[in-house]
């Protein structure tokens, strides 16, 4: 997604111009939000169902856009909101899309800690 700034010209009208650094800058903080997307239990469910990706993608698009423009309107806060639903991000969109996130106990069992000390469980994503 191409990022534009505004510039004044030598008559002093402003006009949008393209920005490199601002189109870099917010081409590198999407891949990060969508690296940090699949790294969550939800993932695990996404990756059984292709037809989300792209509502995940659209989500970490739109996650960058609000972060970047702290005085992004309502309706793409909303808009958000609702993406996070879709994909189960919030308690609300877990429920509806049956999901739930369980400790995982057999993870302690495949692969103790050699230093005797007790192994955190992970946490996993199941539909219910």
């Amino acid at each position: 997604m191409s990022r534009y700034a505004w510039e004044v010209d030598e008559d002093g009208k402003r006009r949008e111009v393209y920005d490199s650094d601002l189109t870099q800058e917010f081409r590198s903080r999407e891949v990060e939000v969508w690296l940090e997307a699949w790294l969550t239990p939800q993932a695990a469910m996404w990756s059984e169902e292709s037809w989300r990706w792209q509502i995940v993608a659209e989500y970490c698009r739109l996650k960058t856009v609000v972060e970047m423009r702290p005085d992004a309107n309502a309706a793409l806060v909303a808009q958000l909101h609702r993406f996070r639903d879709q994909i189960g991000l919030t308690p609300a969109g877990l429920r509806e899309n049956g999901w739930e996130i369980v400790a995982d106990e057999s993870a302690g069992k495949q692969d103790p800690e050699p230093s005797g000390g007790t192994v955190k469980p992970q946490r996993r994503l199941r539909a219910v």
